[in-house]
């Protein structure tokens, strides 16, 4: 992890870009704060490219990973969901993602009381997913009720247990008419063992309107196995014209007898949940892969490399698994040095099991078209494993000289640059470099690498493992002479790319003094594209705690009782 104690003193690149210097203090920082604060202000409002993108993030969502209280918070909105009975639920037990909640219902009252927002109960296009470990398989245990009653004029939705022997979900849905929908999955579950459970609904599907998915957690986190694990039905004309509806003033539970408001005696569900999240959207099965795989985050990406996942069907490419609508494909180059996919499922901290080899030399992987939307903010996130910190190499890169801004290695110094000018020194107006020292111990593992350009206020930053390691601005932010405009230029988007063994000129190159680099000598296991998005410092931490290995749960309490860390992986 990042020092910044240590760290202070290289926030400001190196001493070629010492013009610039002063404005990695206090006023980069006070530009951070305002940024964050912007954008979710823009999204709100419906700026473009950050409102396409909100719509794959959660409208409410529970970590439950709250140690104490009756409060359960809603991690991404003001729904807060309160306990009902506080004594049959324990907090704090082990997760898939941090920690759980463990319910005892069916005997005492128990569970959560979420409300009856229309994100808890929506009528049409959304997602529901979450985790469940049941302790016991009894018939209809409630895992989410909105009903009334189970009467044929009763309406919601219901998640439960289903019909005997009561070992696998069921989701029922009615419109208060008599039409009703049901789906009863064919997975037989066991008892102690965590299942990714998700609900989607689109009344105007062609044809499944409604879909339930229920995956082992032992399965394989790939869109393929989502797939054969979600059954589908049609639903009745009346729904197809309703959409589902609701109760009035009668509120959604978790893990109860029944919705708040009714009596009942019996079929409450028993056993841990964990991140139960609410989309106003249909996810796709790559995107219901993602929080399967990496948990219900903030923020999806909009175009996504995951080796793991990899749709690709040669060994010349690195299909992305997640996209805007179009596919896009890193095209593996290097003749014997082509990168391969390899297999990193050792003893690793991160959910990475397999990775694109990069040996230097010739290997190098370039975009089949650009990255688009190249003139608007733009984060990278990238997971790489360096084989040393000796060389010069190309990590990524994006545009060309005087256009474009490169991830690079120079030695030990892994350095984020920009350069948006037609002066071909390195003294130019909107030449920016942000530089960060690794160790030895760094590169024992994957990191993260997050790179953001803030067009909006001049300035770039750089992450590593979940914290910023520093930010620049230009020395004229906010106003024509500073503006920075784009980061790309026309050339391809590469990956491991080096001046000697790619046609396009490295990003950030400033009248070729990137020529000594070369390419990329490590493992590469995940990219991600977030178009439009400039992500928060909480959602660079949150990616990255997210991508961690989870330790026994009794470590997992450990860790967070004695330093506070609710979603650490480590």
């Amino acid at each position: 992890m990042p020092d910044p104690e240590t760290d202070s003193e290289q926030l400001s690149g190196d001493a070629s870009c010492s013009s610039r210097t002063s404005h990695t203090s206090e006023g980069v920082k006070m530009m951070r704060r305002v940024r964050q604060g912007l954008f979710v202000f823009v999204a709100t409002i419906g700026f473009q490219a950050a409102a396409s993108h909100a719509a794959t993030a959660p409208s409410a969502l529970y970590l439950f990973d709250e140690l104490s209280g009756t409060i359960v918070t809603d991690s991404v909105g003001s729904n807060d969901g309160s306990l009902i009975t506080p004594a049959n639920v324990t907090q704090g037990t082990g997760g898939v993602f941090g920690t759980a909640y463990n319910f005892v219902s069916d005997s005492a009252s128990g569970g959560i009381n979420l409300g009856n927002s229309s994100i808890i109960q929506p009528n049409d296009d959304f997602t529901i997913t979450m985790w469940i470990n049941p302790s016991s398989l009894d018939s209809f245990d409630r895992i989410i009720e909105s009903m009334g009653g189970s009467a044929s004029t009763d309406q919601g939705l219901r998640l439960d247990l289903g019909g005997a022997p009561g070992d696998s979900a069921r989701v029922l849905i009615r419109d208060g008419t008599g039409a009703s929908a049901t789906i009863q999955h064919s997975l037989n579950m066991s008892t102690n063992q965590w299942y990714f459970v998700a609900v989607r609904f689109d009344k105007d599907a062609a044809s499944d309107q409604l879909q339930l998915s229920v995956l082992d957690q032992v399965d394989a986190p790939t869109a393929a196995n989502i797939n054969n694990g979600t059954s589908g039905t049609n639903i009745a004309a009346s729904i197809q014209t309703n959409g589902i509806l609701y109760e009035a003033g009668l509120d959604t539970t978790v893990a109860s007898k029944g919705a708040s408001g009714t009596v009942e005696t019996s079929n409450g569900y028993n056993g841990h949940i964990d991140d139960l999240a609410f989309y106003s959207s249909v996810l796709t099965n790559d995107q219901l892969n993602f929080v399967r795989r990496f948990g219900a985050q903030t923020v999806m990406p909009t175009i996504g490399w995951d080796a793991e996942d990899t749709s690709s069907t040669t060994a010349s490419s690195w299909a992305s698994n997640i996209d805007d609508g179009t596919p896009r494909t890193w095209n593996l180059s290097g003749d014997a040095d082509t990168p391969a996919l390899v297999d990193v499922s050792g003893p690793s901290e991160f959910r990475i099991d397999k990775a694109y080899q990069f040996v230097g030399n010739t290997g190098f992987a370039t975009s089949s078209s650009p990255l688009p939307n190249r003139g608007d903010d733009v984060s990278i996130e990238l997971y790489i494993k360096p084989t040393d910190l000796t060389g010069q190499e190309v990590v990524f890169e994006a545009g060309g000289d005087a256009n474009g801004f490169s991830i690079l290695l120079d030695g030990d110094q892994l350095k984020l640059r920009y350069d948006n000018d037609s002066v071909s020194d390195l003294a130019g107006a909107n030449f920016l470099q942000v530089a960060h020292t690794l160790t030895a111990a760094d590169i024992t593992d994957f990191i993260q690498v997050v790179a953001e350009i803030d067009l909006g206020n001049d300035l770039i930053e750089l992450f590593v493992n979940g914290e910023s390691v520093g930010a620049i601005a230009t020395a004229n932010a906010g106003t024509a002479a500073g503006n920075i405009g784009s980061w790309g230029g026309g050339n391809n988007d590469a990956l491991g790319s080096g001046t000697a063994y790619s046609a396009s000129d490295i990003g950030g190159d400033d009248g070729a003094d990137l020529d000594s680099f070369r390419a990329f000598d490590g493992l590469i296991g995940v990219v991600r594209f977030y178009s439009g998005t400039l992500l928060s410092d909480d959602q660079v931490l949150g990616n990255y705690q997210a991508m961690l290995v989870p330790e026994p749960a009794s470590m997992s309490l450990l860790l967070i009782g004695t330093m506070g860390l609710l979603r650490r992986r480590r």
